[in-house]
């Protein structure tokens, strides 16, 4: 489920919303949070995420198992184990990183 939202949201409002991701004109924004979400994000991209400060961040582009381009994406540190990652495809980026199947 997502919810278009027009205007800016604090990192509050995006935490507080229900759901995989939330859009903010265009751009999905997507919640990935755990132990290992730094982790994954780092296997799965091209940049390097792991020296990334919490309010860090970083353009990356998220590859498929072929090494094939998914979507170019920014990724914010938030906190340990939270991330915001955005980019142009909400259903590519949450299939990619786990959150639903792939077709």
């Amino acid at each position: 489920m997502w919810s278009d939202i027009s205007g800016h949201l604090s990192e509050k409002e995006v935490f507080g919303m229900s759901g995989c991701f939330v859009s903010v004109g265009r751009k999905p924004i997507v919640r990935v949070s755990g132990r290992e979400s730094l982790d994954l994000m780092q296997r799965i991209s091209t940049n390097d995420l792991m020296s990334l400060k919490p309010g860090e961040s970083r353009q990356t582009i998220l590859t498929n198992e072929k090494g094939r381009i998914v979507d170019v994406v920014s990724v914010l540190h938030v906190a340990s184990g939270e991330l915001l990652v955005v980019g142009t495809n909400p259903f590519l980026v949450c299939s990619r990183i786990g959150l639903i199947a792939s077709s």
